[in-house]
């Protein structure tokens, strides 16, 4: 047939129709056009990919795969074909195969910006962040005016903290488009990162204005208004946008799972809890009616916005972390089906054969991290290396020498920071152990560990309580560090690891104390020779609202108090609510709470123990206590005042202090916790007294080969003795 044949006028009239029907969101009578069409014309190519179109427009991306695919099929050499493969295989959660599609569209057609964006969007998704800044430049380099490409260069620029050229991206993607969701939103978060954030809201407000009805302005807003710390605008926000459209994953879980950073008062710990657990049951009868197209989204939240800061409350977690693993562990099922990932059992028959149990670790932390300092580097460098193989699974694309070093021991290193890569790099290692060191601080770790890749899998306390998941077998801890009804805690088999539980090396070698330093308490008006300094280095979400009155009691029995906390550097905002809170505890007492208060910068590592040594005290929280921050106080020679809780994380600094038999400074009560910290303000001899005996009695907790034996023995009983080991459980 030629161009003047009838059925090829006929078909180009059709598919004319169809595009316009698909540019006007009528998208049933497109399907209905196109399906026609395809019966008439099954060796219409264009006619397929038109239909794989109005199939992912109509959000089944299995149907517009297996069409746009069919259009390759017919013509393999038409570059729109590839792009929107990549589109279809995007909608699926095959993400790799994805960016594959677009590149091949940018090869068939190098002059197309569209196609360099769509594959700076994959790269950025998939973690590769210089990629998608080469292929976005690529894209405005041959369209200035393409607002997705300015958009996904500000997300690119804003994931690496590159504030400045990531606001001039999204200011100029907001020039072309006023009215772009998400380049407003991209605008939105940048302006908060650098403290704009009236400016910010204002953006916001004007969009709502414009889309009244549009549940994404909503979610956005509630984001928003989460990053500014307003939890209650937020969670009305979210609330919003699931009513608007019930079926939106983003806002569903959102909802679910929000929590303030930091709370006003100790009455509001118990109202936001009852809100989760509630909602949380909603989620989970939501998910096992939603079909399993609206299914598919959900995983990619798992993590994102989690239960983190449960844990910083001062109740038991357990029953709240199970529902929270229990929805996790259901959507990443579904997920592994939908990726041909085939989960496995736990472990039934011990291992017979003669050679190194494999031990797979995972973990965004293996670098100079408090999480590798406190435990993970004692396990790679002193495991009997005759008995494990060390398998490093890096979840994070951060390296620095440790990482570098870690690789040199190890026998496998894989590093991906995409479920897509990580889950299958992982199965295809055969590890017989998984141990998941830092469960709560990264979104991939929490979607692996919701599966079942290994047939022992473990965590411990890189964050410290239980994971609430039945894919964990075993939660490794300090003796030293639990409560005798620790249990009562996990859901996993508490391990009780002799002493501290860990190997350690000392973390502070010299104690230099910075020009800068001094400069800086010159600033505030902190001086060390006529104040007695009280250091308290926590984040802000860490202090329960329930003892902020501790802080004016010391000052009211000690006058010349300072009481030195932190600028934190993800959220100052967060920051400027425990400050607020605070400063009304002062007043409360009749004491001017800006006297006695310093909120300094977050600081690098070395002024950090500058300040430590210019400090004469230590404040640990009587919420969730600090272990890392806790030893360096200890080698910059500060009396640690700390508050032996109910739980693991309430207890880390006096397990600590324990091991070096300090007892003089644990408190069982907050009310003794005062009377310590007044003392030690007080009595400046037996302040003394205590630092001398932390220097003697602190090389004890070094290089503790105890917890190490006792590793090598109970790891290798897990996979060789599992029955042995299970009947000695709880």
């Amino acid at each position: 047939m030629n161009d003047a044949d009838p059925d090829i006028a006929r078909l180009n009239r059709s598919l004319a129709l169809g595009i316009r029907l698909l540019e006007s969101n009528r998208l049933n009578e497109a399907e209905e056009l196109l399906s026609n069409v395809l019966k008439q014309y099954p060796q219409s190519a264009e006619g397929w990919h038109q239909a794989g179109l109005v199939a992912f427009r109509l959000g089944d991306g299995k149907l517009a795969l297996d069409r746009v695919s069919h259009a390759i099929n017919l013509n393999p050499l038409v570059a729109s074909y590839h792009s929107s493969l990549g589109s279809a295989l995007w909608q699926v959660g095959r993400k790799v195969e994805s960016q594959t599609a677009y590149l091949q569209a940018i090869t068939l057609d190098p002059k197309v910006a569209q196609y360099h964006s769509n594959h700076g969007l994959a790269s950025l998704k998939l973690g590769q962040h210089q990629t998608a800044i080469s292929s976005l430049l690529k894209a405005i380099q041959l369209d200035k005016q393409l607002v997705s490409a300015w958009i996904f260069l500000g997300e690119t620029l804003e994931e690496t903290n590159r504030l400045d050229e990531a606001l001039n991206a999204f200011t100029m993607a907001y020039s072309l488009n006023p009215d772009a969701i998400d380049g407003v939103f991209g605008l939105v978060i940048v302006l908060i990162k650098k403290g704009q954030n009236e400016k910010a809201d204002g953006l916001l407000n004007s969009l709502l204005n414009k889309y009244p009805e549009n549940p994404r302005v909503y979610y956005k807003k509630g984001l928003t208004q989460r990053e500014l710390g307003c939890w209650s605008q937020a969670d009305a926000y979210f609330k919003k946008a699931v009513e608007l459209n019930p079926n939106m994953a983003a806002a569903r879980w959102n909802l679910t799972h929000m929590m303030p950073g930091v709370m006003e008062t100790k009455e509001e710990y118990p109202f936001w809890r009852y809100k989760m657990s509630d909602r949380i049951d909603t989620l989970q009868n939501l998910f096992n009616k939603t079909n399993t197209a609206n299914k598919a989204e959900f995983y990619k939240w798992v993590g994102g916005t989690q239960s983190f800061y449960l844990a910083y409350h001062l109740e038991n977690n357990l029953l709240l972390l199970k529902k929270c693993g229990a929805i996790n562990t259901a959507i990443m099922s579904h997920w592994a089906k939908s990726h041909s990932i085939q989960q496995l059992k736990p472990v039934n028959i011990g291992l017979t054969e003669q050679r190194p149990i494999r031990l797979g670790i995972v973990s965004s932390s293996i670098r100079f991290h408090s999480v590798w300092n406190a435990f993970l580097a004692g396990i790679v460098y002193q495991l009997d290396p005759e008995r494990f193989s060390i398998l490093l699974f890096h979840t994070d694309n951060k390296r620095d020498e440790v990482t570098k070093q870690a690789i040199v021991r190890c026998d496998s290193f894989i590093e991906e920071t995409t479920i897509e890569k990580m889950a299958p790099a992982i199965l295809k290692c055969k590890p017989d152990i998984l141990l998941y060191a830092d469960l709560g601080l990264k979104p991939i770790n929490e979607q692996l560990a919701s599966l079942r890749l290994a047939e022992v899998q473990i965590t411990t306390w890189g964050h410290p309580d239980t994971s609430g998941r039945s894919t964990i077998d075993y939660f490794l801890s300090g003796e030293l560090l639990e409560p005798q009804n620790g249990d009562d805690h996990y859901n996993e088999t508490l391990i009780r690891v002799p002493n501290l539980g860990c190997f350690i090396e000392p973390t502070v070698t010299k104690h230099d104390k910075p020009q800068q330093i001094e400069k800086l308490f010159g600033q505030n008006n902190i001086d060390p020779t006529n104040q007695t300094i009280y250091i308290s280095p926590h984040a802000p979400f860490k202090y329960p609202a329930a003892y902020d009155f501790l802080y004016p009691r010391i000052a009211t029995e000690i006058k010349n108090a300072r009481f030195i906390f932190f600028n934190y550097f993800r959220n100052p905002i967060l920051s400027n609510q425990f400050k607020k809170r605070l400063l009304k505890a002062f007043a409360n007492h009749e004491l001017d709470g800006e006297k006695f208060i310093h909120f300094l910068p977050w600081q690098n590592q070395q002024n950090f123990h500058a300040l430590l040594s210019l400090s004469h005290i230590y404040l640990d929280t009587c919420g969730f206590s600090g272990f890392n921050t806790a030893l360096q106080g200890c080698e910059c020679g500060l009396p640690v005042v700390t508050l032996e809780g109910p739980a693991l994380r309430h207890r880390l600094a006096s397990g600590l202090l324990h091991r070096i038999n300090i007892k003089q400074t644990v408190a069982n009560s907050p009310d003794d916790w005062l009377k310590i910290a007044i003392k030690l303000g007080e009595d400046i001899k037996w302040r003394n007294n205590i630092v001398e005996q932390i220097k003697h009695n602190l090389p004890i907790v070094y290089r503790d080969n105890e917890p190490i034996e006792f590793l090598n023995n109970f790891l290798e009983k897990t996979v060789r003795e599992p029955d042995l080991l299970k009947n000695k459980s709880r």
